[in-house]
């Protein structure tokens, strides 16, 4: 057990890749379902509905608390000697991540949407740097702080953003969506946890990750009692994604969905439960890989593909898991060869596995 617990502190915990693993294959059927639905008006099968139902409003947040994960595995002035390099890499993703929406829609209002993946590296880079000025007490000052937003008039600010873009670019289509408020509490939650996880004690007689567990199915409570629960609207899946995440109820919701998804997964590898599905597994490891090339591989290649079987064979198109994994194998496939290739190298290491410093 002991030696265990040294691997889940000092190498990767393959627990996390297999979770973040998870979440990538469920959001590609998320994404891939929303631009059936919206571009052609598709309805998913009923399978599909209830991922979607279930995956939206925590999904996002998740992944962000998983990257967010490991930046205080280092002390401050250990993390000092890496932050550049860090920085580097998540303002890389971020130029990527802008100029990637270009190659999946030809609307530029929708191109230059405030996306999930932007939101993410802001909040990254932010966290990074609070670490390294600050460790692990300016995050926590910084979790504290953003509580106050949803006492501040910040769908009036978001609004003001949206009427500004619209109006002096003339893009009707721009939405500043997935807002930094909304997402930095949940970054600010998974370096806390991985904080915990690397640094922290376990208080006898439960384990740490048991009792983060418990502390995070806690966090939800207020949301079951309190809250209102996002609708699926089959014409327009993506209507009201963020209901959730603007209510205070709900944004404890999801920090509690984070916290106890996360601590329970490292929980069951602590406890010897093999956490590790090949394709999952690879998934996880490269997972901005994957994210990067996922919409624009769908749009520019799977999905004319697919339109032109249809034309052929008179297979209409259809929003079913069975067309989902045709389109996900398709796109990890891909992605594996551009892992493989060497194409995008400040990718490719993401997911090398590094023996620990001694």
């Amino acid at each position: 057990m002991n030696a265990n617990n040294h691997s889940l502190t000092t190498g990767r915990i393959h627990a996390l890749d297999f979770l973040r693993g998870l979440y990538i294959i469920l959001a590609m059927i998320q994404h891939y379902t929303g631009v059936l639905n919206g571009a052609l008006g598709l309805r998913p099968d009923s399978f599909i509905q209830w991922l979607f139902y279930n995956l939206t409003p925590s999904g996002d947040h998740l992944f962000l608390a998983l990257a967010a994960f490991n930046i205080g595995k280092r002390a401050p002035q250990h993390y000092r000697k890496v932050y550049w390099g860090k920085m580097g890499i998540y303002a890389s993703l971020f130029v990527f991540f802008f100029f990637e929406a270009f190659f999946r829609t030809y609307d530029l209002g929708q191109a230059l949407t405030w996306s999930p993946l932007l939101t993410w590296m802001v909040v990254l880079m932010l966290l990074a740097t609070i670490h390294r000025l600050f460790g692990w007490v300016g995050v926590l000052c910084l979790f504290l702080l953003q509580m106050t937003f949803w006492a501040m008039p910040m769908d009036s600010l978001a609004q003001s953003v949206n009427h500004y873009v619209r109006e002096s670019l003339q893009l009707m289509t721009f939405q500043y969506e997935s807002r930094i408020d909304y997402f930095i509490g949940s970054g600010c939650v998974g370096y806390l946890l991985g904080c915990y996880h690397h640094h922290g004690r376990s208080i006898d007689p439960l384990p740490k990750h048991l009792l983060s567990t418990l502390v995070g199915l806690l966090f939800t409570v207020p949301f079951w009692l309190y809250g209102q629960y996002w609708v699926l609207n089959l014409d327009s899946v993506w209507e009201n994604e963020y209901l959730v995440a603007s209510q205070f109820v709900g944004i404890m919701y999801i920090w509690g969905v984070q916290v106890s998804a996360i601590a329970f997964a490292i929980l069951l590898e602590r406890f010897g439960v093999p956490m590790k599905i090949p394709i999952f597994d690879w998934c996880g490891r490269f997972s901005f890989l994957v994210f990067a090339v996922h919409y624009a591989f769908f749009f520019n290649v799977m999905l004319p593909l697919r339109v032109l079987v249809a034309k052929l064979y008179e297979l209409p198109l259809q929003c079913t898991i069975e067309e989902m994994c045709f389109y996900m194998a398709g796109t990890i496939l891909f992605s594996y060869f551009l892992q493989r290739s060497r194409l995008l190298l400040f990718m490719h290491h993401q997911g090398e596995l590094k023996t620990p410093a001694k």
